[in-house]
């Protein structure tokens, strides 16, 4: 029988990992399979492709709920995930936004214990600020979030 983590960890299409794959395409099913089935989730999680992309940020920027949902069920230190960058120095709720999928941004946004850190620049003068790459309509929900989560 084949090690699990290994099969899991496996590269595949695109640089892509099966658990990438199946972010991507909003499996839950298979998801939670790859997650539930490994000894280490956070390692399987953590694995970045040729992009610096994880799977959270790609259900992120697909709007993926359910497994995004999953993944922070399933996962330990999802804080770790939340702010890992890819290599453009955008992290998972900065592809929700970038993608204009707001249910997937805040349930993000919930989750990050530094909801300040989420929205503002921090080391990347060249970037814009996930903020500033809101629509209006995203912008308002946040800003109501953000006012109402005393931050």
């Amino acid at each position: 029988m084949p090690n699990p983590q290994k099969l899991a960890e496996q590269i595949g299409i695109d640089d892509a990992s099966a658990l990438k794959i199946a972010a991507f395409v909003g499996h839950v099913g298979v998801v939670t399979a790859l997650l539930s089935g490994v000894p280490n989730p956070q390692q399987l999680a953590e694995q970045i492709d040729k992009n610096g992309a994880t799977a959270l940020m790609v259900a992120a920027g697909n709007g993926h709920i359910g497994v995004i949902t999953k993944i922070f069920e399933i996962i330990d230190d999802v804080e770790v995930l939340i702010f890992k960058e890819d290599i453009n120095g955008m992290t998972a709720f900065m592809h929700a936004v970038g993608m204009g999928k707001a249910e997937a941004a805040l349930m993000i946004f919930d989750k990050a214990k530094d909801k300040t850190a989420l929205l503002f620049k921090k080391n990347r003068p060249n970037l814009p600020a996930a903020i500033e790459e809101m629509t209006p309509e995203i912008l308002q929900r946040f800003v109501k979030k953000y006012n109402e989560s005393n931050y």
